[in-house]
């Protein structure tokens, strides 16, 4: 690639410097909030590219694992502390263990089960944020949250954006390394053919059971930045729509390349987003285009 950079890196350090440049565009608080809150979907997504992409565990629960870090930001900010270089390892380590135990009990599934599986744990997951209304808030989520803190000093939606897309980068620099790792590759050999792995000495539970662990550490990070921009998390993030959105958004971008994905995300979630402040009903419309256009191929 240019300068040296194989492509996927040379792609994300152009989107990176256009997404740090965006603002200088249209300085608004509404559209700094939405480039803020596309780049978080945008990492939800890579964490679930690094389980599908390199791990071939499609996951349709992830929406779960990004709300579980984003309760766990808010409990921090709430009862411990509001620094950011404490809250956002809290939540990154509190969804691994919560990732790696999804990947003990569903480790020795296949495809289609282990799918089914990851919406099961899901849907378990969010029915607690209900029910636990003593810790989570119930039906209402944690709202009114202080705003959180980097080294004492109150962390605004512009300083949030900018640390949110360094984040983002960073997490695709590390994921990128650890796919290149022994690990990494084992793992992608598990993705292509587990027996195979299996009969050449890989432990193919063990690996995912890891990949699990590593995914859900990036979502709870991607969660933590959620809850810092918004100030409330409530059950509707964990619900499987917003994972089968994740889902649609990888395929998009291609799975098993991390920036093609994160792109996907940002393009979409702000499309949706354009489209939703444009048309009341967007979602009738895009539908409709696609019968549409289905109809003219038949």
């Amino acid at each position: 690639g240019l300068l040296g950079l194989p492509m996927p890196y040379l792609v994300a350090v152009s989107v990176t410097l256009i997404l740090m440049l965006a603002p200088a565009f249209n300085p608004s608080s509404g559209t700094i909030s939405l480039l803020c809150l596309v780049v978080v979907y945008g990492i939800a997504v890579m964490s679930l590219d690094y389980v599908f992409g390199y791990g071939g565990m499609m996951s349709f629960g992830h929406a779960a694992l990004f709300a579980f870090g984003a309760y766990m930001g808010g409990f921090v900010l709430l009862h411990l502390n509001t620094e950011i270089l404490i809250g956002l390892p809290l939540a990154a380590l509190a969804t691994a263990l919560l990732g790696a135990f999804w990947g003990i009990l569903l480790g020795r599934l296949e495809g289609v089960a282990f799918a089914m599986g990851t919406l099961a744990l899901a849907s378990s997951v969010r029915f607690l944020f209900i029910q636990l209304r003593d810790i989570t808030g119930g039906t209402d989520g944690l709202v009114a949250l202080p705003l959180a803190e980097f080294f004492g000093m109150p962390i605004r939606t512009g300083a949030l954006y900018y640390v949110s897309v360094l984040i983002a980068f960073a997490i695709f620099l590390i994921l990128k390394q650890v796919v290149r790792t022994r690990y990494g590759l084992s793992l992608q050999a598990v993705r292509d053919n587990p027996q195979r792995a299996e009969a050449a000495g890989i432990n193919v539970y063990g690996h995912r059971v890891v990949a699990m662990g590593i995914s859900g550490a990036v979502a709870g990070v991607a969660g933590a930045l959620f809850v810092y921009l918004q100030g409330a998390i409530d059950p509707s993030q964990a619900h499987w729509v917003l994972s089968g959105h994740f889902m649609i958004q990888l395929l998009m971008g291609g799975p098993g390349t991390l920036i093609g994905p994160f792109i996907a995300a940002l393009f979409m979630t702000y499309l949706q987003h354009w489209l939703s402040g444009v048309i009341a009903h967007w979602e009738l419309i895009l539908g409709i285009a696609g019968w549409y256009r289905r109809r003219r191929r038949t």
